[in-house]
């Protein structure tokens, strides 16, 4: 008869992958295709086992807190600025309203106040007043709040009323106190 050579059952995973592989008439060949695999394969789990391993935190939430708003006096204002007063000193508007800041108080974020008493205190002048009546910068700046729904604010948030009567009116008392009013909501 004829030679019979023996069976080889070996898928081609067996024939790529097979580290135990012999093969009795080609055994170098086989042993120079596995000698570069096993370097490599020696290489990676060098590499696995240093690898760095990273911890992932579990997330955290954050609440968020609103500004805290006081209630701050501005009787500080009230008071008198300089010591000695020159007889030919003319009063200002809002040194004549100056006396009823005595009592008034506003509701705002406390470096809001700190800066409405910093900056009264060095210039005592209204803004948003000009002769008994708001201003062209009053009326500007509230057509401005009243637009403030158009940037994602509540205009109601932020409604100053007008004051009814100016300084030539026949009450001056209390036309003065609604234009201090005005003045610092504004």
């Amino acid at each position: 008869g004829l030679p019979v050579e023996p069976v080889r059952a070996q898928g081609l995973f067996n024939r790529l992958f097979d580290e135990l592989r012999y093969d009795y008439r080609d055994r170098n060949r086989v042993r120079r295709y596995n000698a570069p695999g096993r370097e490599w394969r020696t290489k990676r789990r060098i590499k696995q086992r240093s690898a760095r391993t990273v911890r992932v935190k579990s997330p955290r939430y954050y609440t968020y807190k609103p500004d805290a708003l006081i209630t701050a006096s501005l009787a500080s204002l009230a008071e008198p600025t300089g010591g000695d007063v020159d007889q030919a000193f003319v009063a200002s508007p809002f040194e004549e309203a100056r006396e009823h800041l005595a009592s008034f108080r506003i509701r705002t974020l406390p470096e809001v106040a700190a800066a409405i008493k910093a900056h009264y205190s060095e210039d005592p002048r209204f803004i948003w007043v000009t002769d008994g009546r708001p201003n062209a910068k009053a009326s500007a700046a509230l057509a401005r709040l009243e637009t403030a729904d158009a940037f994602g604010l509540s205009s109601g948030d932020s409604v100053v009323d007008l004051p009814a009567t100016g300084f030539g009116a026949a009450g001056g008392a209390e036309s003065s106190t609604s234009l201090v009013e005005f003045e610092m909501d504004l």
